[in-house]
């Protein structure tokens, strides 16, 4: 289950699969992530937050984003498409743009992303389209 609510405390993700060391690597580079985490670890220290469980949320859903993707990598045969379909979120006034980050993550994976297309009744959703 992914972490995607408040009350969800974090994983380990080598405890659940030691092999992660490389899609760990790729999270632990992202540079626009890092920026958004240190950002709301100094809301958090600061008081400014309405709840003090936002980066944690924030980390472990996008770090277990990256194990599901490189799941896919492995599963997804050469040629064939692969979408994924996220909504971005925004917290203590600042937009998250998950489909960036897990594009990102996507193509450090070995996915080409395609395209980025919106649906127009949901500003916030994204359908990412990769393909191997």
């Amino acid at each position: 289950m992914l972490s995607c609510t408040l009350e969800n405390l974090p994983k380990t993700l080598l405890t659940i699969n030691s092999n992660w060391h490389t899609e760990l690597k790729i999270v632990d580079k992202n540079a626009l992530l890092h920026a958004i985490l240190a950002y709301f670890e100094n809301q958090k220290h600061t008081s400014e937050l309405n709840n003090r469980g936002i980066p944690r949320m924030i980390r472990s859903y996008l770090y277990e984003m990256a194990c599901v993707i490189v799941g896919a990598s492995r599963l997804v045969k050469t040629g064939v498409i692969f979408f994924m379909v996220n909504n971005n979120v925004r917290y203590a006034g600042v937009n998250i743009f998950v489909y960036l980050i897990l594009s990102s993550f996507a193509e450090e994976m070995g996915f080409d992303v395609e395209k980025l297309l919106f649906i127009p009744l949901k500003r916030a959703t994204a359908v990412n389209k990769w393909h191997v």
